[in-house]
């Protein structure tokens, strides 16, 4: 009778539980998100099976995180990345509202005023991009084209990128904050990030894994074509400049066996060490150098070496440099992505209003953060 009332009791303490996440299947690919169900009117998206414990995650993740297949290993291509959020927008002037992509909203006159600061700030400093990505969102466009009109960037320079617009929060999107994120649904949001996303919005593993894949696939590819195209213009300038050297009036031709002999006999009845020299050399079939401080390497051509020496030091002294115009989450969950931290790290950093938060990469070490969040442009106004 004891034993039928503990049972009976442990069916009552299971009816009373949370409800559990729903097993995931694996889908047929990687990129088709699961929707898993966590109670009534609450979605969690499971884009890489995480809930299924599958291990296609973790290939995944260091897909995403590694160098691209491209990218040659014996060149240390180096590569700046200014991450740029937006100035102050409509929507940051209601902070009571869900924000999301909000695509309607604009900069407003303190976020104009933010992005001519911005401008000026890195046009002081002598940044020189070499190319400028922007997110398709209004805020993010507008920013950009006030910074680029300060470093005189043509506004057609602007790439606009799908990947780099803001974490979409679906029909959350312009609602009050203390309707949506109440008592009840903030236990269920903590518990399940990264994967959490809302009603017909994403994820911040999903924003996380479209940043990495954009600088990975595009700006990294650019940044290596750049290296790629400086090292032909260098080559041939090299070429140019060797044909343009005349020749030199002193030739020298294999001698015959007979012309060997009087020249020997000549070598030593001669006192002239430099004719001495000079003569040696030819006898042993060897062609004289124009200049006495270069040596031919293995190729048979003079000063190459030095030539890639000096490309390589330029590469680092100059890197490839591009500014991304983007979002305050799209950045956060990009540089949790890139540090591997802890999915709460994106509620403990500060990314403000027109704020640079600026990454390094090289082939040999790969992604570095450099800085986060500096502001000190804001000081001007």
């Amino acid at each position: 009778m004891g034993a039928m009332l503990s049972v009976e009791a442990e069916g009552v303490d299971e009816l009373q539980q949370e409800p559990e996440v729903a097993p995931c299947h694996p889908s047929s690919s990687p990129l088709s998100p699961h929707v898993t169900y966590l109670g009534p009117s609450v979605r969690v998206s499971d884009p890489y099976n995480i809930l299924n414990a599958s291990s296609r995650l973790q290939s995944m993740v260091s897909a995403a995180s590694s160098p691209p297949n491209w990218v040659s290993g014996d060149e240390d291509v180096h590569t700046e990345v200014y991450l740029i959020r937006h100035a102050e927008s409509t929507m940051n002037a209601h902070p009571e509202l869900v924000g999301g992509r909000s695509p309607l909203a604009t900069l407003t006159a303190l976020g104009k005023r933010q992005a001519h600061a911005l401008g000026v700030h890195l046009r002081s400093l002598g940044v020189d991009f070499d190319a400028v990505y922007s997110s398709p969102l209004e805020r993010a466009k507008q920013t950009a084209f006030f910074v680029c009109q300060e470093l005189d960037i043509p506004k057609n320079v602007v790439e606009i990128a799908e990947a780099l617009q803001e974490l979409s929060q679906g029909q959350w999107e312009g609602q009050p904050r203390k309707e949506v994120y109440t008592a009840r649904m903030l236990p269920l949001i903590n518990a399940t990030q990264p994967d959490f996303c809302a009603p017909g919005g994403e994820s911040q593993r999903q924003v996380e894994f479209r940043m990495v894949e954009f600088l990975n696939n595009t700006v990294l590819h650019r940044a290596f074509a750049a290296m790629q195209e400086a090292r032909l213009q260098h080559q041939r300038g090299s070429e140019d400049a060797l044909n343009a050297i005349p020749q030199s009036s002193i030739q020298v031709h294999p001698l015959e066996e007979a012309e060997m002999c009087r020249a020997k006999e000549w070598e030593i009845s001669t006192k002239d060490d430099n004719v001495f020299e000079a003569v040696r050399e030819n006898v042993d079939g060897v062609k004289l150098c124009k200049e006495e401080d270069e040596t031919p390497d293995s190729t048979g051509s003079y000063g190459e070496l030095r030539a890639c020496d000096d490309l390589a030091s330029m590469s680092q002294a100059l890197p490839y440099c591009a500014a991304v115009f983007t979002h305050g989450m799209a950045i956060k969950c990009l540089l949790r992505g890139l540090l591997g931290s802890d999915a709460h790290m994106t509620r403990r950093w500060c990314i403000d209003n027109s704020s640079i938060s600026v990454l390094r990469h090289s082939t040999s070490q790969g992604w570095q953060i450099q800085r986060i969040n500096d502001t000190s442009h804001l000081r001007r106004l």
